[in-house]
């Protein structure tokens, strides 16, 4: 490897020498001679050999034009030095560098980087934010280099400054004993600093060197978050937006109506998907700086209405369902609760949040279809089990064996031994918010006649008995839930229903299940599919173009997929989702790092002369200085040429020419 290879086009130089040699003239020796009188005239020739003269000055020469050239050449030799040094560039691509002219100037700053490379020393170039993406491995070319860096572009995720660094010391590792910096060119903005907190365990002899580029803003608008709910006047769209201005920071809530249909307002726009999910976007609605988070784009399921729905033979559990769900509305958005006999058509179930079914018969085809259906679709299920249910009997055998059930193993509590309830497992999703007094507010409450049974793998247990065994079950099935208990509300099997701790449960799982399924996220993070890590997944957005992906990749490297804001279409299995993409709001609260800040986090100040903070002194044998060398041997070389031209010219001065 040579650091000037058209230096070896000097090898041409050496014929020079050898020409010089061939033709130089041939000096005679003089002879003392007698008279010429006798000696016969004879025609007048000159013989001339062709042999190189001087053949120990011409090696002499060819050897030192030769090193002369290899050291012009600089050549480069892995075994000649004991560490390469390499700069590695890593330059944040977050959506805070897309504020006008910092992108320009972290490009300015990688570029003096590698117009300072010294000889020896090499570079290579990785932009990072929630992932890392290597724009250059290290190499010695700084065009090449310069080539990659225009490739740089700025994404809409946040700074991770970890995934940064793991990827730039991965860099340092595939590079055989290497020594070198790390450049990082960043806005430092104050909020993403936590995720930097462990670099200073960088590996020995890899130095970093923090590079500010940017500017404060002085005032940015964007929308944090958005929901869709239920009103008094219908559905309705609440959303915070929030301000900075200086030091100054303060949020508004903006309501918009949409139960009368229009789906365009100033500021806020929707749409129904086919699948039944609304989707759009949001404004804000305060001028400010920075247009690059300015619209907020959200997806979210069709949201329910806050009905309940009880289906029941007897009134046993209607009334104590009833009082509970009634009193976990507000008065703006009360709650209604419908009973029936027998499970209504799925155009019908589909208006309820949560339907209580009370199985107390033999399941047929159609009720355990449509049941089904309702929870695929998004509905939430409570199933209990009446002391009637015949056992016994093939037909509940075989319904009970159905996905729907959470359980395996059914079998009925003969002895009317009363049985006492345990604890709550309040770290699951459908009891989030109950509070922690409520652990214990259901032990010793007694149950007469129940059912027994095993619950199934994929569902968890809400509530526990005494002896620790499953007494309410939740499980996954679709998009929606499955709840199940052993026994139902009945005075004469519990007095549960009639107890503070009912209400309190009741209320929690309704509220969490009416809730809306908001399927809106941040860029960068995993995108979460039901289906296996190899599946094929189609994702198209408007004005983009179709991507055909795997379920693993949108788990690990969704950056690489997803790199704007926007409503995705997602396609699988036959499935389609509509999944909505944000830029942080980290990104958008404009506070950039002062010096001691950064310094604090990384252990040493930034520059604000990247020319020179890129290029720290290097110590020890950071690159080859073979040329040296060989410039030093062929001064060697030429210097004793020298002498031996003084001595033959000092013999030949006392030869006379013929």
């Amino acid at each position: 490897m040579f650091l000037s290879p058209l230096a070896l086009l000097g090898i041409g130089l050496l014929a020079l020498p050898l020409f010089i040699h061939a033709l130089a003239r041939r000096h005679a020796r003089r002879f003392d001679f007698p008279s010429l009188e006798f000696i016969r005239q004879t025609k007048n020739f000159r013989l001339r050999p062709r042999r190189i003269q001087d053949p120990l000055l011409l090696v002499l020469r060819l050897i030192a034009l030769l090193l002369v050239i290899a050291g012009l050449a600089r050549p480069l030799f892995p075994g000649a030095t004991s560490h390469m040094t390499t700069h590695v560039i890593l330059i944040d691509s977050s959506l805070s560098m897309s504020v006008p002219g910092t992108a320009a100037a972290a490009k300015d700053a990688a570029r003096s980087v590698i117009s300072k490379l010294a000889p020896g020393e090499q570079a290579g170039i990785i932009t990072f934010s929630s992932g890392a993406l290597v724009l250059s491995d290290p190499s010695h070319d700084k065009a090449g280099l310069t080539k990659a860096l225009d490739t740089y572009a700025t994404d809409a995720a946040a700074t991770d400054f970890k995934k940064g660094f793991v990827a730039a010391v991965e860099m340092f590792e595939r590079t055989p004993d290497a020594v070198g910096t790390i450049d990082l060119i960043s806005d430092f903005q104050s909020n993403n600093l936590e995720s930097a907190r462990n670099i200073r365990n960088l590996p020995p002899k890899i130095h970093l060197n923090p590079i500010a580029v940017g500017h404060q803003l002085s005032r940015n608008s964007f929308v944090d978050r958005c929901v869709i709910d239920w009103s008094a006047g219908g559905l309705a769209m609440r959303s915070r937006e929030i301000s900075v201005n200086g030091d100054a920071r303060h949020g508004v809530v903006n309501h918009w109506p949409m139960s009368d249909g229009q789906q365009s307002r100033p500021g806020f726009t929707w749409a129904m998907q086919p699948n039944g999910e609304i989707t759009g976007s949001i404004n804000t609605l305060t001028a400010d700086e920075f247009d690059g988070d300015d619209q907020h784009y959200f997806a979210f399921d069709t949201p329910r209405e806050r009905r309940a729905l009880v289906i029941e033979s007897q009134s046993e559990a209607e009334p104590f369902f009833q009082a509970a769900l009634k009193a976990s509305g507000v008065p703006a958005v009360p709650v209604s609760v419908d009973k029936q006999s027998e499970v209504p058509s799925n155009d019908k179930l589909a208006w309820y949040s949560l339907v209580v079914f009370t199985v107390d018969k033999d399941l047929s085809a159609s009720d355990l279809s449509k049941l089904s259906l309702y929870v695929k679709q998004g509905g939430t299920l409570w199933l209990q089990l009446s002391p009637s249910l015949n056992t016994t009997s093939p037909a509940p055998a075989s319904s009970t064996a159905s996905e729907l059930f959470p359980f395996q193993g059914l079998t009925r509590i003969e002895k009317p031994v009363q049985k006492s309830l345990g604890s709550l497992n309040i770290e699951t999703g459908e009891l989030h918010g109950i509070g922690r007094q409520a652990t214990t507010a259901f032990s010793g409450i007694g149950v007469k006649r129940h059912f027994q049974f095993k619950k199934r793998d994929i569902a968890a247990a809400l509530l526990q008995w005494s002896d620790g065994e499953p007494a309410l079950l939740a499980a996954q099935m679709g998009q929606g839930t499955v709840l199940c208990w052993p026994f139902t509300l009945n005075r004469s099997t519990t007095s549960l229903g009639v107890t503070p701790a009912f209400p309190v449960l009741i209320a929690t799982i309704f509220n969490n299940i009416a809730a809306t399924r908001n399927n809106s996220q941040e860029l960068g993070q995993p995108v979460w599919l039901d289906t296996k890590p190899d599946t094929q997944v189609t994702v198209s957005s408007k004005g983009t173009s179709t991507v055909l992906t795997d379920s693993r990749t949108l788990i690990q490297h969704s950056l690489q997929v997803i790199r704007t804001p926007g409503i995705y279409r997602i396609q699988y299995e036959g499935k389609e989702r509509f999944l909505a993409f944000n830029s942080p709001a980290s990104e958008s609260e404009i506070s950039l790092a002062t010096p001691n800040q950064v310094q604090s986090v990384f252990s040493v100040a930034p520059s604000e002369d990247p020319i020179n903070a890129s290029n720290p002194k290097p110590t020890g044998d950071t690159y080859d200085r073979l040329w040296r060398v060989l410039m030093a041997c062929a001064f060697l070389f030429l210097a004793t040429e020298l002498l031996f031209w003084i001595r033959d010219q000092r013999r030949k001065s006392n030869e006379i020419e013929f």
